[in-house]
């Protein structure tokens, strides 16, 4: 064993600052209580937001073999999703057109991920039927003749049945609030729960087109903006959305339901899109936290991470089924009973971070998760203070053992709420107090913009962009702190005398002793 001790002299000046009223808790004020309070809340809520997650990677890792057959030849293009949904019988019929650009000399299948409880009726290419089987939640669609490289092609898949649901996750017809509704959650590795895909975070589909198939006087939340509504009688109506920016599957969702709806609109730099809002009937709650915390968050991370990346779309948020809260593509879906302003600041960062640039491996899960929670200090710092700033930082403190780097791809260290979220957004803090305001926030655009954007990237990334924007390599930095473990433990001391002016020098002594292998 060994000890590292330094110590550092430097004179301070004393300020005080003022109080900030607050909302539910006064963030200028907070006591020990409340930090623990307000801690244990975030955790439980890192907890339901993640539930379920394990059977999901468990079941696709497999043994440790990906259940994936040949999806390393072909990249997705494309996706078309054709729902019916039938509320009565809580059943769907359905189809999937994908493109795929084949990455080997001759690609001769399409194996595609679809749970085994979903029919699959037959698959066309170019307008006629091919062969396919369908084993252990595994489409393999047989090419009527290779297809060379960088060509493309279109498999269409014609299924019906009742979605799966595992209790977390899937797709799931519900009651809220005395209201039916459909609704789907897909992460990791559940869009296969409900539609054919290449299910892998690696692969993200160029652009989207849903067609939504429900009674006429429902109202449709999904990714994208809204193309056409075509009536088809006998109280039923088919709702064309699209989505033109690359998504990654899990991110793909909808919940459709008869909502209270609100359409305004949001603007920044110059640009202004729809901000569209949906609650159950009787949750007058919810209706009130997304149009106010909706928009603050917006604006918060747009002016400190560049405009919001769908631009050109819309944003939203809507209630629906499940116990906690996710991020899909353009629009955040909430427990009906959970909508606080740090929940929707972290679920509206993963807009840029986990959405626009999603970790490639869940081993880099931090750039999802450490960034979002990151994200709700700094809503509260422009909302509240720079005390507050300090004070949430407090309930996000984590000194026990671990990496946030994920070495076991286990849900309990993916999702693990103190390392994956908390502690790695107390690196982001870090960082930004190494670097200063300016670089860290000019190193973090940086990355927003670089070519990892619409894209996937990973810890190493972070290091090879920033690194460059700020002037200075930072992987000593994050190689310590995403890659180690523990924390550094302090012994303080001052001294406060006259400086022989008239006026006091107050002298602080830090000395670092904790001792390490």
């Amino acid at each position: 064993m060994k000890t590292s001790r330094f110590t550092l002299l430097f004179i301070v000046a004393l300020f005080c600052s003022s109080s900030t009223a607050a909302r539910a808790y006064d963030w200028n004020n907070l006591s020990e209580k409340d930090i623990e309070e307000i801690k244990a809340q975030r955790l439980q809520f890192f907890a339901e937001h993640t539930r379920g997650r394990g059977e999901a990677i468990a079941e696709n890792q497999g043994g440790g073999l990906r259940l994936d057959g040949n999806q390393a030849d072909f990249d997705v293009k494309h996706y078309a999703i054709n729902l019916d949904l039938d509320f009565t019988t809580e059943t769907i019929s359905a189809s999937v057109a994908c493109q795929v650009r084949s990455l080997v000399a001759a690609l001769t299948a399409i194996d595609l991920n679809l749970r085994n409880e979903l029919t699959v009726d037959s698959v066309q290419v170019a307008g006629a039927n091919v062969a396919f089987t369908h084993t252990n939640h595994l489409l393999s669609i047989a090419l009527p003749a290779p297809v060379g490289l960088d060509q493309l092609v279109t498999a269409e898949v014609f299924y019906h049945g009742t979605p799966y649901y595992d209790g977390a996750a899937g797709m799931d017809f519900t009651f809220e609030f005395g209201t039916q509704l459909c609704w789907t959650k897909a992460t990791p590795f559940r869009a296969r729960y409900w539609w054919p895909c290449k299910d892998f975070p690696e692969d993200k589909a160029d652009s989207l087109d849903l067609y939504i198939e429900c009674p006429e006087i429902y109202d449709v939340a999904t990714n994208g903006v809204r193309v056409s509504t075509t009536s088809l009688g006998g109280g039923r109506k088919i709702e064309h959305w699209q989505h033109r920016y690359p998504i990654v599957t899990y991110l793909v969702a909808l919940c459709v339901a008869d909502y209270v709806m609100n359409v305004s609109s949001w603007s920044h730099a110059g640009d202004t899109i729809p901000f569209l809002c949906y609650s159950l009937p009787g949750n007058a709650a919810a209706m009130s936290a997304f149009q106010t915390y909706g928009p603050q968050s917006l604006t918060i991370l747009s002016d400190r991470f560049g405009t919001y990346p769908f631009i050109t779309e819309k944003m939203g948020h809507a209630d629906f089924g499940w116990t906690g809260a996710m991020e899909h593509q353009t629009f955040c879906m909430y427990s009906t009973d959970f909508h606080t302003d740090w929940v929707i600041a972290h679920e509206s960062s993963h807009q840029w971070w986990g959405d626009m640039i999603t970790c490639r491996t869940f081993n880099h899960i931090w750039i999802n998760e450490g960034f979002a929670s990151y994200c709700e200090a700094l809503f509260m710092e422009a909302t509240a203070g720079t005390n507050a700033y300090h004070n949430y930082m407090q309930t996000m403190k984590y000194l026990g053992p671990g990496s946030i780097y994920v070495e076991n791809l286990t849900y309990a260290e993916i999702y693990d709420g103190n390392l994956s979220y908390n502690k790695a957004g107390w690196v982001l803090h870090m960082l930004r107090g190494v670097l200063g305001d300016s670089l860290f926030f000019a190193g973090v655009r940086a990355f927003a913009n670089s070519q990892f954007r619409h894209g996937t990237a990973n810890t190493q990334d972070f290091i090879d962009v920033v690194s460059p924007a700020v002037g200075q390599d930072i992987s000593w930095f994050i190689n310590e702190w995403i890659y180690g473990e523990g924390n550094p433990y302090y012994d303080l001391g001052y001294e406060c005398r006259p400086d022989g002016l008239g006026d006091y020098q107050l002298t602080f002594f830090i000395e670092q002793v904790q001792t390490y292998p």
